[in-house]
């Protein structure tokens, strides 16, 4: 697996001490994904006043995964879900934006597995 590249797309904040922070990645072998987090910032160090991040010198916010967008959809018919990839082209005229939609069938039957935990 080559190195992974790792962005943050959005931020909104939730309340006094949460955001939820869209992050996507991407690294050669492994592909693309992106998920939704909400941080929460009072366990987090203040880090506005140095110069620069040195591992030990801060400690990280707190996040808890809440939705992982690769299995996000309502179950189709047979159990399996539709997975749309959207690429865009990162405004590099050598690359093109892209809309690849797919079906994905879950272990087992598939159904209620599709990121929404409901069965048909």
């Amino acid at each position: 697996m080559g190195p992974q590249m790792v962005g943050v797309s959005e931020i909104l904040a939730d309340g006094p001490h949460h955001l939820l922070v869209l992050e996507r990645a991407y690294s050669v072998g492994a592909g693309f994904h992106v998920r939704l987090y909400r941080i929460d910032t009072r366990d987090g160090s203040d880090t506005l006043a140095l110069p620069a991040l040195a591992p030990g010198a801060y400690r990280p916010a707190a996040k808890t995964l809440v939705a992982d967008f690769a299995q996000l959809g309502p179950p189709l018919p047979d159990g399996g879900c539709v997975l749309v990839f959207v690429s865009d082209n990162n405004f590099n005229p050598a690359q093109v934006t892209q809309f690849i939609a797919a079906q994905y069938q879950a272990p087992g039957d598939g159904h209620g597995r599709c990121g929404t935990n409901r069965t048909p």
